[in-house]
C-alpha cells in the first residue's frame, strides 16, 4: 500500500457528498479529503495498491498527483496544469521546478479559503479564472476577500481588473510554503 493524492469529484450519496473513486472497491478504509469549496471535486489521500491506483486513475475525470517529494516532470507538466485548472485552481504558476507537496499545499489552501465563503459553488454561469472580481455580486466579492485575508498574513484588495486567477495565484504565492509540512 502507497499513499498517494488525487483530484477527484464529488459525488451524491444518501448521507452527502463524497470523493469518487476512492470510496470505492475497499479504498475507503484509508482515505481522507478536503473538499474544493463547493466546487464538485475534491483532494484526496488515499492509502492504495498499485491495482487501486490503476483503477482510480482509469476514470478520465480523476487526476493523480506525482508522489509528494517528485518534481513535476517536464510531460506531466501541461497535464497537471490542467488537472488542476479544471478544479477552479490556477495552474500556470506550477513549473517543472515545483514539487508535487506545492502542488497539494496549494489546493488544500485553495479548499479551506473557498469552504469559507462559498455555500454555493463559484465555478457556474460562466465564471471561470478569467472571470473578474467586480464583476460577482459584492457579497461574493466581500466573501472571497474576507476568506483570503482570514488565511494570510497579507491584505488583499480588489481592484478593477483583478481576475480570479490572479486573486487566487496571489494568494496561493503567500501561502505555498507556509501551511503546514504535508506527510506521506
Amino acid at each position: 500500500m502507497t499513499v498517494r493524492y488525487y483530484i477527484v469529484p464529488m459525488k451524491t450519496v444518501s448521507k452527502g457528498t463524497i470523493p469518487s473513486y476512492v470510496t470505492e472497491g475497499g479504498v475507503a478504509a484509508g482515505f481522507t479529503s478536503i473538499a474544493i469549496g463547493s466546487e464538485p471535486f475534491a483532494l484526496a489521500r488515499a492509502n492504495t495498491t498499485t491495482l487501486e491506483d490503476t483503477a482510480i486513475v482509469a476514470h478520465l475525470d480523476a487526476f493523480a498527483i506525482a508522489p509528494l517529494d517528485d518534481l513535476v516532470a517536464s510531460l506531466k507538466l501541461i497535464t497537471t496544469q490542467n488537472a488542476i485548472e479544471a478544479a477552479g485552481i490556477p495552474g500556470d504558476w506550477i513549473t517543472v521546478a515545483n514539487t508535487s507537496r506545492e502542488i497539494v499545499r496549494a489546493i488544500a489552501w485553495q479548499a479551506i479559503a473557498l469552504q469559507r465563503v462559498m455555500a454555493s459553488r463559484l465555478f457556474t454561469g460562466g465564471v471561470t479564472l478569467a472571470t473578474t472580481v467586480v464583476s460577482l455580486p459584492q457579497a461574493t466579492q466581500d466573501g472571497l476577500v474576507a476568506a483570503i485575508n482570514s488565511t494570510g498574513p497579507r491584505a488583499t484588495a480588489v481592484s478593477v481588473g483583478l481576475t480570479l486567477r490572479q486573486l487566487f495565484n496571489d494568494a496561493i504565492a503567500d501561502w505555498r510554503y507556509r501551511f503546514t509540512p504535508i506527510e506521506n
